[in-house]
């Protein structure tokens, strides 16, 4: 990202941590960047726009890798996210039938 360079990025998840990037992301809460040596309000208000919407959240119980599988056949994100977190399997490949099977319910309605 243009403005935030290796040393500034190591500085703010060791600062902040992951979880917390997420979530002072999802409520576009750039004074939690402002708080890390070194990042400005200019600077802060860049990093919650550039990853809002492209952080996947650890908490939101969707693995990442099956997202990836469901887009590489064509259906669209929103869909896979909200198929992914209704689908139900203690394991990828049960989880990925289940939400294969409610992609392709909705598909045909």
């Amino acid at each position: 990202m243009t403005g935030v360079g290796p040393k500034s990025a190591l500085a703010i998840v060791s600062a902040i941590g992951v979880a917390d990037i997420e979530n002072a992301v999802a409520q576009d809460a750039d004074s939690v960047f402002r708080s890390v040596s070194g990042i400005g309000p200019k600077t802060a208000k860049l990093i919650t726009l550039t990853l809002a919407g492209k952080l996947l959240g650890s908490g939101s119980g969707v693995d990442s890798e099956l997202v990836a599988a469901l887009l590489g056949l064509g259906y669209k994100e929103p869909l896979v996210l909200a198929a992914l977190r209704e689908a139900t399997g203690n394991d990828q490949q049960a989880k990925l039938r289940s939400a294969l099977a409610i992609l392709s319910s909705r598909a045909s309605k």
